[in-house]
């Protein structure tokens, strides 16, 4: 039995420049992420000090005027703010584990980092969809 576990081939381990290249991806998925959370920050913190003069501003430039919409302005802001930040979670949590994948040469780690960003992906494509058909009904009205 011993014979067999010493004879077996060891795992391989990940291509020292696939690991540089994978490191990279981590490196700028973590930048871009923690620049979405700081911009999202910054946001929150600008309502938050003004935020009555920036939504009855925003109101005010809508279209329709009606009762109530204040509180529907703010509601759908506040739908946006938290789909927002689940798509940058998708990309922070990517970035961390493809780069503990490369550190610790665990392929299996490296496997779900690229699950979360294909979650990314997925997310960013269907708001993509969404701005297409809406400038697209913009185009014909």
């Amino acid at each position: 039995m011993e014979e067999n576990l010493q004879n077996s081939p060891p795992e391989p381990t990940i291509n020292p420049e696939v690991a540089r290249g994978l490191q990279g991806i981590a490196k700028w998925t973590r930048f871009i992420s923690i620049f979405g959370f700081a911009m999202g920050a910054f946001v929150v913190m600008s309502l938050l000090i003004g935020g009555a003069e920036i939504m009855k501003t925003v109101t005010e430039a809508l279209p329709i005027k009606m009762e109530g919409l204040y509180g529907a302005v703010i509601t759908v802001f506040f739908i946006f703010f938290f789909v927002f930040a689940a798509f940058l979670y998708f990309l922070f949590k990517a970035a961390q584990l493809l780069d503990q994948g490369v550190a610790m040469q665990d392929k299996q780690l490296i496997a779900e980092g690229f699950v979360y960003l294909k979650r990314f992906f997925v997310v960013l494509t269907v708001f993509g969809a969404i701005s297409l058909f809406a400038n697209i009904s913009k185009l014909f009205e």
